[in-house]
């Protein structure tokens, strides 16, 4: 019986597909990781440009400085502000008033963001600096120069901001 000698291909040869395909996998993951985990680490963490008043004065669609109305939820995480403003900066006051977008006093919580305001309908005085939103609502942050206003405005926001325009109340 004559003996049929079989080809076989060597180790290297016919490991050039599976390591191909491990290398596109591997590939593919990093690629991944690249564009979805600085997205999430973005909303985790709170990294603030370090603005002087005039930077932050030119980013801002309106400087305000009022207090609180009332906080209602807005579904789970988020929160709807009503803000009655005192004094006005920079901007206009839209016709239906002051409601800025928020996160939950529980959600800021458990976030890592901690630099975030916690808004409460109380007696403090905020000083805020609001950006509008693709829905047309306002939402601020410390990092756009919003705070609690412990005391007067510095010497360099007043110099920025000026004496501002009262807020006639009913």
């Amino acid at each position: 019986m004559p003996y049929f000698y079989k080809i076989r291909p060597k180790a290297a040869d016919g490991m050039k597909i599976p390591w191909v395909l491990l290398g596109i996998i591997v590939l593919v993951i990093l690629v991944a990781m690249l564009l979805i985990l600085p997205g999430e680490k973005a909303n985790q963490t709170l990294a603030c440009e370090n603005l002087n008043s005039q930077q932050k004065f030119a980013q801002a669609d309106l400087i305000v400085s009022g207090k609180v109305f009332l906080v209602l939820a807005d579904g789970q995480k988020n929160a709807r502000v009503l803000f009655s403003p005192r004094q006005i900066y920079k901007g206009q006051l839209p016709e239906n008033g002051i409601e800025i977008s928020a996160q939950q006093a529980t959600d800021l919580e458990k976030s890592k963001i901690g630099k975030e305001l916690h808004f409460a309908a109380n007696n403090l005085e905020y000083l805020l600096y609001l950006k509008t939103d693709e829905a047309g609502k306002f939402k601020t942050s410390v990092c756009f120069g919003s705070r609690v206003l412990v005391t007067d405005l510095s010497p360099e926001e007043a110099q920025v901001l000026g004496p501002g325009q009262k807020v006639n109340t009913l």
